[in-house]
């Protein structure tokens, strides 16, 4: 396996261990497995001298959560202050074979011919506690608007392939996403966005 960097410049990989476990496939639709640790990685403090061991599960954990607190952080203001709107989707894989094929959809035809302007978006996958279906969690920042105009925009969304609301005002999405387990495509992401945070503008 490759080790990109250490999390910390502190750290200085050391090697890895190959773990029993592997990927778990998953239910009917197969579009989604759920993540297992595969490696056991071992670094070591190059100030003090200790040595760590982890998981590339737990790394591949800790990236993903950190990409959504900093999208996040940056967002929460503009939000409170009613400067952007977040629309929350839950998009099923098994309609979407390309998440960004859906969100350039929602982003360059459909919120772009409703006079809609947009940001940046992120998405983590998932798979349903109760329906198993995966699914993704999908977030699009757009300017400021209201409900009336929202619910005009999306009146005749199918629910089959894909939800959408409007975050409300307790602003907690993006902390449930932290709290899932990692699910993706078999060597595919388990979540992915924009590269740069940007406020919504007129593309």
């Amino acid at each position: 396996m490759t080790i990109k960097k250490a999390e910390s410049t502190n750290f200085a990989f050391l090697y890895y261990t190959r773990l029993a476990s592997g990927v778990v496939t998953n239910h009917k639709w197969g579009v989604f497995q759920k993540k297992e640790p595969r490696y056991a990685l071992r670094f070591i403090n190059n100030l003090t001298g200790q040595q760590h061991q982890t998981t590339d599960y737990n790394l591949k954990l800790n990236r993903r959560n950190k990409k959504i607190q900093l999208f996040n952080d940056f967002y929460e203001p503009y939000f409170h202050n009613k400067q952007i709107s977040i629309l929350c989707f839950i998009v099923y894989a098994d309609a979407y074979s390309k998440i960004s094929d859906f969100i350039d959809y929602q982003k360059k035809t459909k919120l772009f011919n409703s006079n809609i302007m947009t940001g940046s978006h992120i998405w983590i996958c998932d798979i349903g506690k109760k329906n198993r279906r995966p699914h993704y969690h999908l977030f699009i920042i757009t300017e400021h608007i209201t409900i009336d105009l929202f619910n005009l925009v999306y009146s005749n969304n199918n629910e089959e392939k894909y939800k959408v609301k409007m975050m409300d005002a307790r602003y907690g999405l993006f902390i449930y996403c932290k709290k899932k387990d990692l699910f993706g495509k078999f060597k595919g992401k388990c979540c992915g966005g924009s590269n740069v945070l940007t406020l919504p503008s007129k593309k």
